[in-house]
């Protein structure tokens, strides 16, 4: 944030300052009482069987999406969906019809998609019988839940320096001469 930015924030004592960070520590444990709850009810969202096998490229050999129900403990394996179509089927996927159209169902709406490839999580359980059900899926400011950078940078006074819009600037980090600006999308949800 440039000097000129900081010029009319307020100053205050240790005293005032105490006072004013304690009055918002008050909103801070409503919102987390709030998020809490949010959580539970997310939890207790009704579940959808997976229907498809999806195959997925693994590091070392094609895995299923069920075989992840076998695995113990916490651990993760990264695949790619590379060759089927579950970015299509959980929405993070868009045809050149729909980008050319600027309208495609993405975060539980029609709207303009912005790329073709959309950031997304999806959430999955083997139930009692040993079927795949889909439990959970959240996208665009969704995913700030799981993005602990977002969570640093909302702290910082200059915050995530977005010029008041979700998204605005992306860098990749393996093009770091690139730089990406959405396109006008519908406001953020």
């Amino acid at each position: 944030m440039p000097n000129d930015e900081f010029a009319s924030h307020p100053i205050v004592s240790h005293e005032e300052w105490i006072a004013e960070r304690t009055a918002f520590l008050a909103k801070e444990k409503e919102f987390t009482r709030l998020r809490d709850e949010h959580t539970r009810e997310r939890r207790a969202l009704p579940w959808e069987r997976v229907s498809k096998e999806y195959v997925f490229d693994g590091a070392k050999e094609k895995q299923t999406l069920a075989a992840y129900g076998e695995r113990m403990g916490w651990h993760f394996t990264w695949v790619s969906s590379g060759g089927n179509e579950f970015n299509r089927d959980y929405y993070v996927y868009f045809t050149p019809e729909e980008l050319a159209a600027k309208s495609a169902y993405f975060n539980y709406t029609m709207q303009n998609p912005g790329p073709a490839d959309r950031e997304g999580h999806s959430v999955f359980v083997k139930d009692a019988r040993g079927d795949v059900c889909h439990t959970y899926s959240c996208y665009d400011r969704g995913n700030d839940l799981l993005n602990i950078h977002y969570h640093y940078l909302d702290m910082v006074p200059k915050g995530r320096d977005e010029g008041g819009r979700v998204l605005d600037v992306q860098r990749f980090g393996d093009r770091l001469d690139v730089l990406v600006r959405e396109p006008d999308l519908a406001e953020p949800a």
